[in-house]
């Protein structure tokens, strides 16, 4: 028991992923959104933290890591390589609803964005895929539609969808390569790549 207690305070997972930060006026919205989900009663409690809201891209894994935080040799330079090669122009998409993705106990209750308003952000996706491909990083490509959301929380609320009172309008400026440490509520962010 002892040496499983050790083992467990030198190693912990963290997650590696291309992803859409808000900026503050997105960030803002984001949380009014939150606020009329819960009210809905789409989840209870406080739902994740606001400074952990974001829409992942491209997930790199979940990685068991040492003491000193190492992710796969050469990881984070494959994917820093693929995201300096993209070249994509600013554009903006509109989030405009609230749903559960699958039912159960615990379930992710998400913003998704507006059908029609996200062809620009399913091709940015299509071409940050492309650069990992080139990177050396298909092993992490998802076989599985893109299906771009914001996780408020995570609920066993039956409650039906739910439209916005205020539609979200993000303006994406760039895109980043985070990483998480699972558990703890926690996002570093490894680089930033602006578009135009």
């Amino acid at each position: 028991m002892i040496q499983s207690t050790t083992h467990e305070a030198k190693t912990q997972v963290r997650n590696l992923f291309f992803a859409l930060q808000p900026d503050e006026s997105v960030a803002l919205q984001l949380t009014r959104a939150a606020q009329q989900a819960r009210a809905a009663k789409l989840f209870t409690g406080d739902g994740r933290p606001v400074h952990t809201h974001h829409l992942t891209l491209h997930f790199l894994g979940a990685h068991v890591v040492g003491m000193h935080g190492e992710f796969p040799a050469g990881l984070v330079l494959d994917a820093m390589a693929a995201a300096n090669s993209v070249a994509f122009p600013p554009f903006e998409f509109i989030i405009d609803r609230i749903e559960r993705l699958g039912r159960g106990e615990r379930v992710p209750c998400v913003l998704r964005s507006a059908q029609g308003s996200d062809a620009a952000l399913r091709l940015f996706h299509e071409t940050i895929g492309a650069a990992m491909r080139v990177a050396g990083l298909s092993c992490y490509l998802e076989r599985r539609q893109f299906a771009p959301h914001v996780t408020l929380a995570y609920s066993g609320s039956e409650a039906e969808p739910l439209a916005l009172a205020e539609p979200i309008t993000w303006s994406v400026r760039e895109f980043v390569l985070l990483e998480s440490h699972v558990g703890r509520s926690l996002h570093n962010r490894l680089g930033a790549w602006p578009l135009a």
